[in-house]
């Protein structure tokens, strides 16, 4: 579909098949731009039925994210990684070979760990082989970036990462995201970085 040029649909009638189209394409018979379309749906046009006569609605609306798991190859080094830099508290972590509870968990936690800060949980699951490492131009994750609260906190960071030898770049301003952001990578080469409003 091309937005802009002018669409000349009909309602569908009772001996129609359903048009993939969302009810709101369907009803229009105009010189349509992107904007009008998203908009109109947006305003509950776009809105369809199901069989049995219940709405369906054009999209989702999501929250916060919930929880992330990485696929690490030792879980022992992550854990310590994620704790001792970030101050993650272990949740729940896989019971030990052996215990009866262990074959239960495993399609649960994979044999990994969970752990909690503030309202994110992250988890670990050590399937990935050992030699493997993470590559962000593979399909997938690109980078996952943590909320701190100014650049300060970055600059302070910065020092903790060379206290401790963890490799990290410089503090880049983007200020058309009105960020600051302090970029390193965890013991699996997984791209992190730290995110700060501009003040």
């Amino acid at each position: 579909m091309q937005w802009g040029r002018c669409l000349s649909f009909s309602r569908p009638t009772s001996t129609a098949r359903p048009s993939p189209l969302p009810s709101c394409v369907l009803t229009k018979a105009c010189c349509w731009t992107r904007a009008d379309f998203l908009l109109d749906c947006r305003l509950g046009a776009g809105r369809n039925l199901t069989p049995g006569g219940q709405h369906v609605p054009a999209q989702i609306a999501v929250g916060p994210i919930h929880h992330l798991r990485l696929t690490v190859t030792d879980v022992a080094r992550s854990r310590e990684f994620y704790t001792g830099l970030f101050g993650f508290q272990v949740a729940v972590e896989s019971p030990p070979a052996g215990d009866p509870s262990a074959e239960a968990m495993y399609p649960i936690l994979w044999g990994g760990v969970v752990m909690v800060s503030g309202n994110l949980l992250l988890g670990l699951r050590p399937v990935a082989p050992r030699d493997d490492r993470f590559d962000e131009d593979r399909v997938g994750l690109d980078h996952l970036s943590f909320g701190v609260a100014g650049r300060a906190d970055l600059e302070s960071a910065a020092r903790l990462f060379d206290e401790r030898g963890i490799p990290h770049g410089e503090i880049k301003r983007l200020d058309g995201f009105g960020i600051d952001i302090l970029p390193f990578r965890d013991p699996d080469n997984i791209q992190i970085e730290l995110t700060a409003p501009i003040s």
